[in-house]
Protein backbone atom coordinates (compact mmCIF):
# COMPACT_ATOMS: atom_id res chain seq x y z
CA UNK A 1 0.00 0.00 0.00
CA UNK A 2 1.31 3.43 -0.92
CA UNK A 3 2.09 5.84 1.92
CA UNK A 4 0.21 8.68 0.26
CA UNK A 5 -3.02 9.35 -1.61
CA UNK A 6 -3.69 11.89 -4.35
CA UNK A 7 -6.98 13.65 -5.04
CA UNK A 8 -7.45 16.33 -7.69
CA UNK A 9 -9.76 18.39 -9.84
CA UNK A 10 -9.06 20.48 -12.95
CA UNK A 11 -6.49 22.89 -11.44
CA UNK A 12 -6.06 21.73 -7.85
CA UNK A 13 -4.53 18.71 -6.13
CA UNK A 14 -3.85 17.37 -2.64
CA UNK A 15 -1.38 14.73 -1.47
CA UNK A 16 -2.39 13.05 1.80
CA UNK A 17 -0.01 10.90 3.84
CA UNK A 18 -1.45 7.90 5.66
CA UNK A 19 0.76 8.72 8.64
CA UNK A 20 -1.21 11.27 10.62
CA UNK A 21 -3.43 12.03 7.59
CA UNK A 22 -0.82 14.72 7.01
CA UNK A 23 -1.39 17.05 4.06
CA UNK A 24 2.00 16.89 2.33
CA UNK A 25 1.16 19.12 -0.63
CA UNK A 26 -1.73 21.37 -1.58
CA UNK A 27 -2.06 23.13 -4.93
CA UNK A 28 -5.14 25.31 -5.48
CA UNK A 29 -5.90 26.88 -8.84
CA UNK A 30 -2.34 26.12 -9.95
CA UNK A 31 -0.75 27.84 -6.91
CA UNK A 32 1.27 25.97 -4.28
CA UNK A 33 -0.30 26.73 -0.89
CA UNK A 34 1.56 24.75 1.77
CA UNK A 35 5.27 24.80 2.57
CA UNK A 36 6.76 21.31 2.36
CA UNK A 37 8.47 20.02 5.49
CA UNK A 38 12.16 19.18 5.27
CA UNK A 39 12.99 17.43 8.55
CA UNK A 40 10.32 14.71 8.67
CA UNK A 41 8.36 16.30 11.52
CA UNK A 42 4.62 16.39 10.94
CA UNK A 43 4.33 19.84 12.52
CA UNK A 44 7.20 21.51 10.63
CA UNK A 45 5.54 21.70 7.22
CA UNK A 46 2.42 20.88 5.22
CA UNK A 47 -0.61 20.55 7.46
CA UNK A 48 -0.83 18.24 10.48
CA UNK A 49 -4.04 17.35 12.30
CA UNK A 50 -3.69 17.92 16.05
CA UNK A 51 -5.87 15.40 17.88
CA UNK A 52 -7.04 14.98 20.63
CA UNK A 53 -5.50 18.33 21.60
CA UNK A 54 -3.80 21.18 19.78
CA UNK A 55 -0.81 23.06 21.15
CA UNK A 56 0.51 22.34 24.66
CA UNK A 57 -0.70 20.59 27.80
CA UNK A 58 1.23 22.00 30.76
CA UNK A 59 3.63 19.51 32.34
CA UNK A 60 2.01 16.80 30.22
CA UNK A 61 -0.64 16.04 32.84
CA UNK A 62 -4.37 16.63 33.30
CA UNK A 63 -7.09 15.28 35.57
CA UNK A 64 -10.46 13.77 34.70
CA UNK A 65 -12.98 12.26 37.06
CA UNK A 66 -10.59 12.47 39.97
CA UNK A 67 -7.81 10.64 38.13
CA UNK A 68 -4.55 12.16 36.88
CA UNK A 69 -3.39 11.24 33.36
CA UNK A 70 0.22 11.47 32.16
CA UNK A 71 0.86 12.30 28.51
CA UNK A 72 4.07 11.92 26.53
CA UNK A 73 6.31 14.93 27.24
CA UNK A 74 8.69 16.78 24.96
CA UNK A 75 12.12 18.18 25.86
CA UNK A 76 10.58 21.25 27.49
CA UNK A 77 8.53 19.04 29.84
CA UNK A 78 5.13 19.63 28.26
CA UNK A 79 2.97 17.61 25.90
CA UNK A 80 2.26 19.12 22.49
CA UNK A 81 -0.08 18.62 19.51
CA UNK A 82 -1.57 15.25 20.46
CA UNK A 83 -0.58 11.96 18.84
CA UNK A 84 -3.00 11.40 15.94
CA UNK A 85 -0.26 12.89 13.74
CA UNK A 86 1.89 9.82 14.46
CA UNK A 87 -0.81 7.19 13.83
CA UNK A 88 -1.64 5.32 10.64
CA UNK A 89 -4.97 6.40 9.18
CA UNK A 90 -7.25 4.51 6.84
CA UNK A 91 -7.92 6.62 3.74
CA UNK A 92 -10.70 6.00 1.24
CA UNK A 93 -10.86 7.95 -2.02
CA UNK A 94 -14.60 8.25 -2.54
CA UNK A 95 -14.39 10.47 -5.63
CA UNK A 96 -11.56 11.79 -7.78
CA UNK A 97 -11.60 15.04 -5.77
CA UNK A 98 -12.62 13.67 -2.37
CA UNK A 99 -11.07 11.46 0.34
CA UNK A 100 -12.08 10.36 3.83
CA UNK A 101 -9.63 9.47 6.61
CA UNK A 102 -10.58 7.42 9.65
CA UNK A 103 -8.71 6.52 12.83
CA UNK A 104 -9.45 5.43 16.41
CA UNK A 105 -7.49 7.81 18.61
CA UNK A 106 -6.09 6.20 21.73
CA UNK A 107 -2.62 6.67 23.22
CA UNK A 108 -0.39 7.32 26.19
CA UNK A 109 -2.29 9.32 28.80
CA UNK A 110 -5.46 9.15 26.70
CA UNK A 111 -6.76 5.57 27.18
CA UNK A 112 -10.11 6.29 25.59
CA UNK A 113 -11.80 5.44 22.30
CA UNK A 114 -12.21 8.54 20.18
CA UNK A 115 -13.25 7.72 16.62
CA UNK A 116 -12.12 10.44 14.19
CA UNK A 117 -13.34 10.97 10.63
CA UNK A 118 -11.87 13.71 8.43
CA UNK A 119 -13.32 14.42 4.99
CA UNK A 120 -11.31 16.43 2.46
CA UNK A 121 -12.81 17.73 -0.78
CA UNK A 122 -11.37 19.89 -3.56
CA UNK A 123 -13.97 22.18 -5.12
CA UNK A 124 -12.91 24.84 -7.60
CA UNK A 125 -10.13 26.85 -5.93
CA UNK A 126 -10.85 25.54 -2.42
CA UNK A 127 -10.11 22.68 -0.03
CA UNK A 128 -12.92 21.92 2.40
CA UNK A 129 -12.02 19.91 5.52
CA UNK A 130 -14.75 18.44 7.73
CA UNK A 131 -13.71 16.86 11.02
CA UNK A 132 -16.07 14.60 12.95
CA UNK A 133 -15.49 12.92 16.32
CA UNK A 134 -17.50 10.42 18.35
CA UNK A 135 -16.79 9.16 21.85
CA UNK A 136 -17.01 5.36 21.80
CA UNK A 137 -15.78 5.11 25.40
CA UNK A 138 -18.02 4.44 28.37
CA UNK A 139 -17.04 7.70 30.09
CA UNK A 140 -16.82 11.42 29.38
CA UNK A 141 -13.62 12.40 27.55
CA UNK A 142 -11.90 15.76 26.78
CA UNK A 143 -11.28 17.05 23.25
CA UNK A 144 -9.65 20.21 21.83
CA UNK A 145 -8.52 19.46 18.24
CA UNK A 146 -6.82 21.70 15.71
CA UNK A 147 -4.76 21.80 12.53
CA UNK A 148 -1.33 23.19 11.65
CA UNK A 149 -1.11 24.47 8.04
CA UNK A 150 2.05 26.31 6.97
CA UNK A 151 1.01 28.77 4.26
CA UNK A 152 3.72 29.69 1.79
CA UNK A 153 4.32 33.42 1.62
CA UNK A 154 6.17 35.39 -1.01
CA UNK A 155 8.00 38.22 0.74
CA UNK A 156 5.86 40.38 3.01
CA UNK A 157 2.49 39.10 4.20
CA UNK A 158 -0.49 40.69 5.88
CA UNK A 159 -3.42 39.07 7.69
CA UNK A 160 -6.84 40.66 7.96
CA UNK A 161 -10.19 39.49 9.33
CA UNK A 162 -13.88 40.10 8.78
CA UNK A 163 -14.70 40.25 12.51
CA UNK A 164 -13.06 41.52 15.68
CA UNK A 165 -10.15 39.60 17.21
CA UNK A 166 -9.10 39.17 20.82
CA UNK A 167 -5.51 38.43 21.78
CA UNK A 168 -5.15 35.83 24.52
CA UNK A 169 -2.77 36.89 27.27
CA UNK A 170 -0.25 34.38 28.58
CA UNK A 171 0.92 33.67 32.11
CA UNK A 172 4.30 32.67 30.67
CA UNK A 173 5.64 31.81 27.22
CA UNK A 174 3.13 29.07 26.47
CA UNK A 175 0.01 29.06 28.65
CA UNK A 176 -3.01 31.41 28.68
CA UNK A 177 -4.04 33.38 31.75
CA UNK A 178 -7.68 33.36 30.64
CA UNK A 179 -7.67 37.09 29.89
CA UNK A 180 -8.56 38.22 26.37
CA UNK A 181 -7.50 41.65 25.11
CA UNK A 182 -9.28 43.24 22.12
CA UNK A 183 -7.10 44.14 19.13
CA UNK A 184 -8.15 47.53 17.83
CA UNK A 185 -6.40 47.35 14.43
CA UNK A 186 -5.63 43.71 13.49
CA UNK A 187 -4.95 44.74 9.88
CA UNK A 188 -1.84 46.66 10.98
CA UNK A 189 -0.91 44.25 13.79
CA UNK A 190 -0.70 41.03 11.76
CA UNK A 191 2.18 41.27 9.32
CA UNK A 192 5.53 39.67 8.51
CA UNK A 193 7.55 42.36 10.27
CA UNK A 194 6.64 40.81 13.64
CA UNK A 195 7.41 37.46 15.29
CA UNK A 196 4.43 35.39 16.37
CA UNK A 197 3.75 32.30 18.46
CA UNK A 198 0.50 33.55 19.94
CA UNK A 199 -3.10 32.45 20.26
CA UNK A 200 -6.07 34.61 19.26
CA UNK A 201 -9.84 34.35 19.39
CA UNK A 202 -12.51 35.28 16.83
CA UNK A 203 -11.90 37.02 13.54
CA UNK A 204 -14.37 35.07 11.43
CA UNK A 205 -12.94 34.72 7.94
CA UNK A 206 -9.15 35.25 7.90
CA UNK A 207 -7.44 36.61 4.76
CA UNK A 208 -3.70 36.17 4.20
CA UNK A 209 -2.23 38.36 1.45
CA UNK A 210 1.20 38.57 -0.13
CA UNK A 211 2.45 39.89 -3.48
CA UNK A 212 1.28 36.82 -5.41
CA UNK A 213 -1.96 35.55 -3.91
CA UNK A 214 -4.73 35.86 -1.36
CA UNK A 215 -5.53 32.87 0.86
CA UNK A 216 -8.78 32.76 2.78
CA UNK A 217 -9.25 30.57 5.87
CA UNK A 218 -12.84 29.98 6.98
CA UNK A 219 -13.51 28.02 10.18
CA UNK A 220 -16.42 26.07 11.65
CA UNK A 221 -16.46 25.54 15.45
CA UNK A 222 -12.76 26.50 15.49
CA UNK A 223 -12.89 30.03 16.90
CA UNK A 224 -9.28 30.12 18.15
CA UNK A 225 -6.14 30.29 16.05
CA UNK A 226 -2.40 30.41 16.60
CA UNK A 227 -0.09 32.42 14.35
CA UNK A 228 3.47 31.10 14.13
CA UNK A 229 6.31 32.38 11.93
CA UNK A 230 9.28 31.22 13.98
CA UNK A 231 12.16 28.91 13.19
CA UNK A 232 10.18 26.14 11.50
CA UNK A 233 8.38 28.59 9.19
CA UNK A 234 11.83 28.89 7.56
CA UNK A 235 11.33 32.52 6.58
CA UNK A 236 9.04 31.53 3.71
CA UNK A 237 5.75 30.65 5.37
CA UNK A 238 3.41 31.47 8.22
CA UNK A 239 1.38 28.92 10.15
CA UNK A 240 -2.20 29.94 10.88
CA UNK A 241 -3.54 27.15 13.04
CA UNK A 242 -7.33 26.81 13.51
CA UNK A 243 -8.17 25.38 16.93
CA UNK A 244 -11.30 24.52 18.89
CA UNK A 245 -9.78 25.72 22.17
CA UNK A 246 -6.66 27.59 23.35
CA UNK A 247 -3.47 25.93 24.67
CA UNK A 248 -3.76 23.78 27.82
CA UNK A 249 -7.54 23.50 27.51
CA UNK A 250 -7.38 20.08 29.19
CA UNK A 251 -6.37 21.95 32.36
CA UNK A 252 -7.75 25.47 32.11
CA UNK A 253 -11.07 24.28 30.64
CA UNK A 254 -11.40 27.26 28.28
CA UNK A 255 -13.75 26.19 25.44
CA UNK A 256 -12.86 22.54 26.13
CA UNK A 257 -15.19 20.04 24.47
CA UNK A 258 -16.36 17.35 26.88
CA UNK A 259 -17.89 14.42 25.02
CA UNK A 260 -20.24 12.09 26.85
CA UNK A 261 -20.33 8.44 25.83
CA UNK A 262 -21.78 8.21 22.31
CA UNK A 263 -21.70 11.99 21.79
CA UNK A 264 -20.43 13.59 18.57
CA UNK A 265 -18.61 16.82 17.77
CA UNK A 266 -18.03 18.42 14.37
CA UNK A 267 -15.67 21.17 13.27
CA UNK A 268 -13.63 22.07 10.21
CA UNK A 269 -12.10 24.67 7.95
CA UNK A 270 -11.93 25.76 4.33
CA UNK A 271 -8.86 27.06 2.48
CA UNK A 272 -9.43 29.10 -0.70
CA UNK A 273 -7.08 31.04 -2.98
CA UNK A 274 -7.41 33.96 -5.37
Amino acid sequence: MKDDVLIRNERSSLIINRKGLHLDELILDGKEILMKGEDGSQTHGGCAFLIPYANRIKNGIYSLGGRVYDLHKNAEGNSIHGFAKDMQWNIEVTQKNKAVGRCKIRGEGYPFNLHSTIEMELTGNSLNVKMSFINLSQQEIPLSPGAHPYFLSSGEWFLSSEQKIDEIEYEDSFFPSGIMKPLNEPETFFNSSKSFDNCFYGGGKLILKDSEKEITLERHNMDYFVIYNGKFAAGKSVAIEPMVAPPDAFNNGISLVKLNSGEKFNCGFKISVE
